[in-house]
């Protein structure tokens, strides 16, 4: 199955997301490897689901995790991509030679910090995803800077904005959140289900 976007899946917790998403084509699917956060996935627990999928690029999450944590993290986990959120990290972590995705929270950012520090960072990673608390961010200052950036969004996506991100802009893709499961192997895929289910290629 093809998609009209890439989509990323983050913070991955369960078989049931880990299926439903390959199966549906996601691309790029995260899973947090950060032990100070409420979705860490031990090593054994994110052993047994990647063994359950195929066709997917895993990502570890590390938010702000120190390098050195880090570093010692990717003799452990098999992974495609690593996400941070630091960009002071950036540089020591390109010696891992796994392409690095660049997390940015854009909330109270204008667009000519977003822009500058875009800059910066755009020679040593892959991608940046860009997240917000705001529901209501500038689309269009995005999709400006979509030209020049691989940009990732994991705001400001819904049904009704999603035409617009893939027709008028040149990002990447999109991120979705993953769930809980309501027990083990029962999951509510509703929210996540509609906005797959508008970008199946037919």
């Amino acid at each position: 199955m093809a998609l009209k976007t890439l989509v990323k899946i983050s913070s991955v917790n369960n078989l049931s997301d880990a299926r439903y998403g390959a199966g549906m084509g996601v691309e790029l699917m995260g899973f947090n490897l950060n032990k100070s956060e409420g979705n860490y996935i031990d090593v054994n627990t994110f052993t047994e689901i990647t063994n359950w999928i195929s066709g997917v690029k895993i990502v570890g999450e590390f938010a702000d995790l120190d390098y050195l944590d880090i570093i010692e993290a990717i003799s452990n986990y098999n992974l495609d991509f690593i996400q941070v959120d630091d960009m002071n990290q950036i540089i020591a972590l390109k010696e891992t030679k796994i392409p690095i995705i660049l997390r940015i929270d854009i909330s109270d950012s204008s667009f000519e910090e977003l822009e500058n520090l875009l800059k910066l960072a755009k020679a040593h990673i892959s991608y940046f995803l860009l997240e917000s608390k705001n529901n209501d961010i500038a689309l269009n200052n995005l999709f400006k800077l979509s030209e020049n950036f691989p940009l990732i969004l994991d705001s400001g996506v819904t049904i009704k904005s999603l035409d617009n991100i893939i027709t008028q802009s040149s990002i990447k893709g999109i991120a979705l959140k993953g769930g809980n499961e309501i027990q083990p192997g029962i999951r509510d895929f509703d929210e996540m289900a509609d906005i797959l289910e508008f970008l199946e290629i037919e």
